[in-house]
């Protein structure tokens, strides 16, 4: 009752000391008392300059943050609407304070579901209409807005619109920021995923490479997590469209990003465990066992040798010594499999009992498979 009793506003407090502590209290998750503060600071507002007054825009706007914390997209959707009515009134269509809560009301509208489908994309087509070009003082803001509404087409699969789109929000981009800025490596990785969800595979690789240079050369802090997941979506796409090639092409670049701002990171095991597994798709099978090689060690030196990804990993390379007709080191990576996989399952574990059955199965084999390639054998031990 205390804690409740420290977060109740003030009802003598002036409506706009109201709002800053509201905002305070919906920074920190204490939805109840910003609620409960702003609808004060609205009917203090209300009573003294009347309902449209300009400054119950930014209340309305903050009770839609408020509900939608809350998951209550209909109130939050009945809010922002009354925002926008206030701030055209007031600034006209094209201010970017309509343009941000309008945005934002067609995020709101999405999170609905498909009723609200035909709703949000009104509002983002008549957005766009109403694109505008005259903000010379906030290009960099204005950018970004172009951005936010070619990703909105985007999900609407309007191609060729947000292709138009992104493409004013990457010129603004270059002319205000340095070459080698990760805002503008972002910007061109969309129009290369916007060319390959329209198949255009030539100009999305084109476009991939030019994003991942800049990611390369620029010195500004990303998180890697997140550009990582994006570049191997991407070349999972030219895989799976047996463009294997350019899939290769696109991981071994994002392995020279991770050269130059983490090299100790476990993602290249991953990104080398892929490179192999599609060298394997092109039985290419000496190369790819070289990249399961560097990612087994990459994982070692990260987890240690009882871990599931060494585990992944010696599994590719027990499967490629197999088709190189190694059966001696398909068996000793079969084994390690097994130390491995009952240290962290136990013997009940199933990959422990099918490892089981594969070393008698190579052991009843042996006998009848011809002297392996010495030149084979060496290459693969490196």
């Amino acid at each position: 009752m205390e804690r409740e009793k420290s977060v109740s506003p003030d009802v003598n407090a002036e409506p706009d000391i109201l709002v800053e502590n509201a905002q305070m209290h919906l920074e920190e998750g204490n939805l109840d008392a910003a609620l409960e503060g702003l609808n004060l600071a609205l009917g203090k507002y209300e009573e003294e300059h009347g309902e449209g007054y300009f400054e119950i825009a930014n209340v309305y706007s903050l009770l839609a943050n408020v509900y939608e914390s809350q998951d209550n997209y209909p109130k939050a959707e009945e809010y922002l609407k009354k925002s926008i009515q206030i701030n055209e009134e007031y600034y006209g269509e094209t201010n970017m304070k309509v343009i941000k809560s309008t945005l934002k009301l067609i995020d709101i509208l999405f999170k609905q579901g498909k009723d609200k489908y035909d709703e949000a994309t009104n509002y983002c087509k008549n957005l766009v209409k109403s694109i505008p070009t005259d903000f010379d003082d906030e290009l960099l803001e204005i950018a970004e807005y172009y951005e936010s509404i070619g990703d909105l087409l985007f999900r609407l699969q309007e191609y060729r619109n947000a292709l138009e789109i992104y493409q004013k929000s990457r010129e603004i981009y270059l002319r205000n920021l340095s070459e080698n800025s990760t805002t503008t490596a972002r910007i061109i990785f969309k129009i290369a995923n916007l060319h390959i969800s329209s198949e255009n595979w030539n100009k999305g690789f084109e476009e991939l490479l030019k994003s991942m240079k800049i990611y390369q050369e620029g010195n500004e802090d990303v998180n890697m997590d997140e550009v990582s997941d994006l570049f191997l979506e991407s070349a999972l796409n030219y895989n799976n469209s047996k463009r294997h090639n350019e899939a290769i092409t696109i991981l071994e670049n994002l392995l020279k990003i991770y050269i130059c701002r983490d090299q100790e990171s476990p993602k290249i095991g991953d990104i080398h465990g892929m490179i192999g597994d599609i060298r394997f798709i092109q039985k290419n099978y000496l190369k790819a066992a070289y990249n399961y090689k560097i990612s087994l060690n990459i994982y070692t030196k990260s987890f240690g040798q009882n871990d599931l990804l060494v585990v992944k990993a010696l599994g590719r390379l027990n499967l490629v010594s197999f088709k190189l007709g190694l059966l001696q080191e398909s068996k000793t990576y079969f084994q390690k499999m097994l130390l491995a996989g009952r240290k962290i399952f136990g013997d009940n574990y199933q990959m422990v009992r099918e490892t089981k059955l594969s070393i008698e199965l190579i052991e009843q084999n042996c006998d009848c498979v011809a002297v392996p390639d010495l030149k084979k054998l060496d290459l693969l031990s490196k």
